[in-house]
């Protein structure tokens, strides 16, 4: 095929394919070990690079209708896909340009800043206007003024309860950023908190459940223990949280004593370095069979990749299996 026979519309497709493909390749990276070795990207790089999503989005239009006369001559699919790619750019245009004048951050100072450990932070933050609302388990997005560094946006998930008076973040240093914050983050700090975000929430599961917990994963299900309010809660519950070593296990008081509270949320609390890795045959040898439970993960990918092969090894549906991912943040 000679470059006279190129239908215009050929590039800006391949063009299009290539540049969501790469945005995909680098959204997965995490969860998939061969991909995530070839693309170590830092939050901050991925969050511009995601910038770029509309562009694609308007040259693949361009690419559909350049390319399928069949689009523009049928009527139904021609509409069909004018409303797709107005109802797609509409939402691009927002989030990008307009959603920051709409839905303005609120204002906090960190009041408390707390050494959990060596690596870990739980920064406590109160409001300096009309508080949060959020729902136990979800997430936000955090900058804290007067530092360079720090004012960059990232997520974290809240680990107080949403009746508390103040918002708590435990923050582990996992990366550069947060290495930098958990080393400067000080009491006085002005913070400006966008969200909340995400749909980790057992309330909508089933009765019968199991939680689990690696490191600092910890965080939603701590918020929805915190949520409990000395109320018995209306679930069976099994959580299990694993860290690699004792020193590195956070709020191991509290679980126990939620332990101790309410009779129908049992705490197994398991330390990597003796007892093994945490399995999805050694959660059904202490808690029961799996296949009717609400199962809910949060942790590091390779914890939660076994245990997903795991679990469906031993016949748990999909759709009963719950992820609550932080591999940007």
């Amino acid at each position: 095929m000679n470059a006279s026979q190129v239908k215009p519309g050929t590039p800006l497709g391949v063009i299009a394919f290539l540049g969501l493909l790469a945005l995909v390749l680098l959204t997965i990276a995490p969860r998939i070990p061969v991909i995530g070795r070839l693309t170590r990207f830092a939050y901050h790089k991925w969050r511009q690079s995601h910038r770029l999503i509309g562009v694609f989005f308007v040259v693949g239009f361009a690419h559909a209708m350049l390319v399928d006369p069949l689009v523009r001559r049928t009527t139904v699919p021609f509409w069909f896909l004018i409303a797709v790619f107005l109802v797609g750019t509409a939402s691009y245009v927002y989030g990008m340009f307009i959603s920051r004048f709409l839905r303005k951050p609120q204002t906090y100072a960190a009041e408390a800043v707390r050494k959990l450990n060596g690596i870990t932070v739980e920064v406590t933050l109160s409001a300096q206007g009309q508080p949060l609302a959020f729902t136990a388990g979800q997430f936000v997005f955090v900058h804290f003024e007067g530092d360079a560094v720090l004012a960059e946006p990232h997520p974290f998930t809240v680990s107080s309860a949403p009746h508390e008076e103040h918002l708590r973040l435990a923050i582990k240093a996992s990366g550069d950023w947060t290495q930098y914050l958990v080393d400067h983050i000080k009491p006085g700090m002005r913070a400006r908190v966008d969200g909340a975000f995400g749909m980790f929430n057992y309330k909508n599961g089933r009765k019968q459940q199991v939680w689990i917990a690696g490191g600092i994963g910890l965080t939603p299900f701590l918020s929805w223990i915190r949520d409990f309010k000395g109320q018995l809660p209306d679930h069976e519950i099994d959580f299990y949280y694993t860290v690699r070593a004792a020193d590195e296990a956070l709020f191991v008081d509290e679980i126990e004593g939620a332990a101790t509270q309410h009779r129908n949320f049992r705490a197994h609390i398991s330390y990597s370095n003796k007892d093994g890795h945490l399995s999805a045959d050694g959660i059904v040898a202490s808690s029961g069979p799996v296949a009717d439970k609400e199962i809910y993960v949060c942790g590091p990918i390779a914890m939660t990749n076994a245990l997903q092969k795991g679990f469906a090894k031993l016949g748990l549906p999909v759709g009963h299996l719950h992820f609550e991912e932080f591999n940007f943040r």
